[in-house]
């Protein structure tokens, strides 16, 4: 208990059913290069209970990203005082649209 305790899961964010979590702690499979210089963000499907895939947020001018909210189209993080956003991936965007009914 003298310890400080270990974050595991830094930051979260949802959409729809997809659960977006920024690990602090290197995977078994991460590559240690990767991890040095990115957030390495899990997404879990929450309906499922099931894990994924994981993606990379590279640092931006040596800092880490702080914060993240998911959109149907876009990722926004929030590194040091920079707004950063990226598009969403075809892999990714067919997850969340997995549970959708066909018309």
């Amino acid at each position: 208990m003298a310890a400080p305790p270990v974050v595991v899961n830094a930051d979260i964010a949802t959409y729809k059913h997809l659960l977006f979590i920024r690990s602090t702690l290197r995977g078994k499979y991460d590559d240690k290069a990767s991890w040095q210089d990115a957030a390495t963000i899990d997404v879990y499907d929450t309906k499922s209970k099931k894990y994924l895939l994981s993606f990379y947020i590279n640092d931006y001018h040596g800092k880490r990203m702080r914060g993240m909210s998911v959109t149907s189209k876009y990722i926004y993080a929030l590194i040091d005082t920079k707004l950063v956003v990226y598009d969403i991936d075809n892999l990714l965007e067919k997850e969340m649209h997995r549970y959708e009914k066909n018309p």
